[in-house]
């Protein structure tokens, strides 16, 4: 079971149950060329934490703040889960910011 979590400036966070890895957009991947989204980060995380940022996950997958259409501030939440693949794209939300609130919590 795999989390792919890409935020409102496409860096990116793939989630599993033993570890997240930070993927951040780099200045030269950027549109400005400037933007960087800060040092790339492999955490191990334990099951209870893993359980934490799946029901955050399903929160969002759940809200009313998802949308068809990528644009600008949204996300784009992924579950991979034997041969299970759902995506939705995040408006700012409650649940969203609660999301990234532990995601970034645990990659500092």
């Amino acid at each position: 079971m795999m989390y792919l979590y890409s935020d409102q400036n496409n860096n990116r966070f793939q989630i599993t149950a033993s570890e997240i890895r930070y993927i951040p957009m780099t200045a030269s991947e950027s549109s400005s060329g400037q933007y960087n989204g800060g040092k790339k980060a492999t955490v191990k995380i334990t099951k209870e934490t893993f359980n934490q940022i799946s029901t955050l996950a399903e929160a969002v997958f759940a809200s009313e703040g998802v949308t068809t259409q990528r644009r600008m501030l949204t996300a784009v939440l992924s579950l991979q889960n034997n041969g299970e693949n759902r995506q939705v794209i995040a408006t700012p939300s409650e649940e969203r910011k609660r999301l990234e609130a532990v995601l970034r919590e645990l990659i500092q």
